[in-house]
C-alpha cells in the first residue's frame, strides 16, 4: 500500500493527541479564568470540522477498503494447478455420479465437507475452472437433467416446474433464471423447440405449464 494512502491516518493520530493536550488545557482554564464560557464553543467546532475531514478523506483514499476486494480478482484470475485440476475433475465426477446437484440445498460449505477440500480453495478452482460462481455452476448441471428429462419423456405427470424440482431446483425464480441464463430462452419456450415438428416428442404433449 502506498504512503500517501495512509497520510490522513497520520494526521489523524496527531490531530486526536492535540485534542486531548486541549482539553487537557480547558480543564486547567476553566478553573483559572472567565474564558470557560467560549471553551467549549471552540471545542465543539474543532469537533466538527475533525469529523468531516475524517468523512472526507476516507472517501478521497478507497485504497484500503477496496485491497481485499483486488487482491481476491488477482487469486481468482490465477491458472490452476496439476492439483487443483484433479480437484475440479473430482468435482464433475461427484456432480455427474453423485448426481449432488439433485439437492435443492446443497451450498458451497457442503460441497467442501463432502469433499473434505477447504472451502475457500475449492470456491476459486470452481469460479477458475468455470468462469462463473459456485450457484451457476451447480445450476447448469440442473439444467442440463432438467432437459434431459423432458427429451426422455420422465415423470410426464409433473409440471414444469416439478420437473425442475425433481432436478434440485427450489424456486420458480431461480429455474427461471437459470434456465434464461444457460439457453437464451424460457423454459416453455425450449418447450416448444423440441415439440413434436422436431421430432423428438410425441403427437401428445404431456408436460403442464406452469
Amino acid at each position: 500500500m502506498e504512503d500517501k494512502t495512509l497520510n490522513w491516518l497520520r494526521i489523524l493520530s496527531i490531530i486526536l493527541i492535540a485534542f486531548n493536550l486541549f482539553w487537557l488545557v480547558e480543564d486547567l482554564i476553566f478553573i483559572f479564568t472567565p474564558w470557560e464560557f467560549y471553551l467549549p464553543q471552540i471545542s465543539a467546532f474543532a469537533t466538527i470540522v475533525t469529523i468531516y475531514w475524517i468523512g472526507f478523506s476516507s472517501l478521497k483514499q478507497p485504497t484500503i477498503f477496496q485491497e481485499e476486494q483486488i487482491e481476491t480478482e488477482i487469486i481468482e484470475e490465477k491458472e490452476l494447478t496439476k492439483i487443483e485440476i484433479d480437484i475440479f475433475q473430482i468435482v464433475e465426477e461427484s456432480m455427474k455420479a453423485g448426481a449432488l446437484y439433485k439437492n435443492k440445498n446443497l451450498n458451497l460449505s457442503d460441497l467442501a465437507l463432502h469433499l473434505n477440500k477447504n472451502e475457500k480453495i475449492l470456491s476459486r478452482i470452481i469460479n477458475t475452472a468455470t468462469k462463473d460462481n459456485f450457484y451457476h455452476y451447480i445450476n447448469s448441471y440442473r439444467i442440463r437433467f432438467f432437459k434431459q428429462l423432458l427429451e426422455e419423456k420422465q415423470k410426464n405427470h409433473l409440471t414444469l416446474f416439478g420437473l425442475a424440482q425433481e432436478c434440485g431446483f427450489n424456486t420458480k425464480s431461480t429455474f427461471y433464471t437459470a434456465f434464461k441464463k444457460a439457453e437464451d430462452c424460457t423454459p416453455n419456450e425450449w418447450l416448444q423447440k423440441i415439440s413434436p415438428n422436431n421430432g423428438i416428442r410425441t403427437s401428445k404433449r404431456p408436460y403442464k405449464h406452469f
